[in-house]
Formats: C-alpha cells, sequence, structure tokens
C-alpha cells in the first residue's frame, strides 16, 4: 500500500469532516434564526447545499480514487478496517447528498 496515498487520503477525509462541522452549523443557524429574515436563511441554505454538494463530491472521488490504486483492500482480511473506513465514507456522502435534497426541499416547504 502505498503510504503518500494513504496520507493524502486521510488528510483529505479529516479536512472533509472540518467542512461538515462547519455545514452543520450553519444549517443549524439558519434553522434556528428567527423567521423575519428569509433573505438570510436563503443566503445560508445556499451557501450550506454547496458546501453539502463539494464535500458530498469530494468525498466520494477520493474514496473511489484510494479503492482504484489500493485494490488489494477488498481481498486482504488484515485490511478490514480500510474496507470499514471505505464503506462509511460511501455512507457519509450519501447521506450528505439526501441532506441537500432536503434543503432544497426546504425551500419550497
Amino acid at each position: 500500500m502505498n503510504n503518500s496515498i494513504l496520507k493524502n487520503y486521510y488528510k483529505n477525509t479529516q479536512n472533509m469532516c472540518s467542512l461538515i462541522a462547519i455545514t452543520l452549523f450553519i444549517l443549524i443557524c439558519t434553522m434556528v434564526y428567527p423567521q423575519n429574515s428569509n433573505y438570510i436563511m436563503i443566503f445560508g441554505k445556499l451557501i450550506a447545499l454547496m458546501l453539502l454538494g463539494y464535500i458530498a463530491s469530494t468525498m466520494f472521488r477520493e474514496t473511489s480514487f484510494f479503492i482504484k490504486n489500493n485494490s488489494k483492500i477488498v481481498n486482504n482480511t488484515n485490511l478490514s478496517i480500510f474496507r470499514t473506513n471505505i464503506i462509511l465514507n460511501y455512507l457519509i456522502s450519501v447521506t450528505l447528498f439526501l441532506l441537500g435534497l432536503y434543503v432544497i426541499y426546504s425551500f419550497f416547504f
């Protein structure tokens, strides 16, 4: 397994987790914000939606790149922790995509 690819994968995953925290903070602030100011709510939701799309696509792309360059992970039983990490990254990507769809839904209802 290539160490530089592994370090890059973990660094990017750590950066994406930080961005997820920021995005969730923005979403919570826009949901709790008083309903009098719709412009701030729409602006906050748009920023959160862009961040969610960026995070989901980047995590999906990075995980796919990691699997493509380390095909031994699938077959080697000693590397099960990497398989778990990969599955969870894909799960987070799908969850963020669904959260983005909910934000889009919340614009209309």
